[in-house]
């Protein structure tokens, strides 16, 4: 096939959700010799695009993991920096009401600023009747968290334990009524979610990509979407391929690669310096970073 994605494309592969760790802001600003927050800002510019293409696609939701409960451990002024950044997008009501883009915000909203906070109201109820896409953003959000979370209200809810089934947990999650990720994508090198939508992503597919997240660009979503295409989604039930069902063979190199080059996207296997949701700069050390709109788990 050849390498064109379209709604057409999306559609086909049948794609309802996608979430994206936006990670290696601070890499990238220390790369170039310049403050984190020229990161993030830039970091800022790539969710914005990658949000446009998400829409010109067609894909119905995508979750972009903006700040984790972990972040709060940074220093203090980087972290009112980051969630000023984030205040200031979601006050900007044209730009995703231009998207015609429904804004969610999944994670603990109360222990944000009070402007934030506003911010949030604001943006989800004028956002509520958009339709082409539902955009939600993880703000202050930890997957064990939020499971821990519906375990309390189904137990604040008196249900009986003989009632309580997958169904009924998810349904008191932040992502109740949203179908599961089918794709999750992780840029900056690094291989694991990262506290992520863990009851969610069960079945997803993953994929890690050695780019940093203020590089990513519309081209990397694309590489992204056709690997996904080459994946076998079995489910735990062996192999569901036949010929009634299509099968993409995708020959479709990264971003910036030449034929036969080594393919820059790849599961590494190295060491890493961890140090979860904490940040701390090493140049291309392990986990623990992505911020708002790219860096800190």
């Amino acid at each position: 096939m050849d390498n064109v994605v379209d709604k057409n494309f999306v559609k086909e592969l049948g794609i309802n959700h996608i979430g994206i760790i936006m990670d290696g802001n601070g890499r990238w600003a220390k790369k170039r010799f310049l403050p984190r927050m020229a990161g993030h800002s830039q970091g800022a510019k790539a969710f914005k695009n990658c949000l446009n293409s998400c829409v010109k696609l067609g894909i119905p939701c995508v979750t972009f993991y903006a700040f984790s409960t972990e972040n709060w451990k940074r220093p203090q002024k980087e972290v009112d920096a980051l969630l000023d950044l984030l205040r200031q997008y979601l006050s900007n009501m044209e730009e995703y009401q231009k998207e015609n883009a429904r804004l969610r915000v999944l994670g603990e909203v109360d222990p944000l600023p009070a402007a934030l906070r506003e911010s949030i109201r604001r943006a989800e109820r004028e956002s509520a009747g958009n339709t082409a896409i539902t955009v939600n953003i993880a703000l202050n959000y930890g997957g064990r968290g939020e499971i821990v979370q519906g375990v309390k209200r189904l137990l604040a809810e008196g249900i009986p334990p003989e009632e309580i089934t997958e169904e009924t947990l998810s349904q008191r999650l932040y992502t109740a009524g949203m179908p599961d990720p089918d794709l999750i994508i992780r840029p900056s090198g690094e291989c694991r979610l990262s506290n992520f939508l863990l009851w969610q992503s069960a079945y997803s597919e993953l994929l890690f990509m050695d780019v940093l997240w203020p590089d990513f660009t519309p081209e990397h979503l694309n590489y992204a979407l056709h690997q996904y295409a080459r994946r076998d989604r079995r489910f735990g039930g062996g192999g569901l391929w036949s010929d009634e069902l299509p099968r993409y063979h995708c020959h479709h190199r990264a971003p910036g690669a030449e034929r036969g080059a080594a393919h820059p996207y790849r599961a590494l296997s190295r060491l890493s310096h961890r140090r979860p949701g904490g940040g701390n700069g090493g140049a291309l050390q392990g986990p623990g970073r992505h911020g708002l709109f790219g860096e800190y788990v």
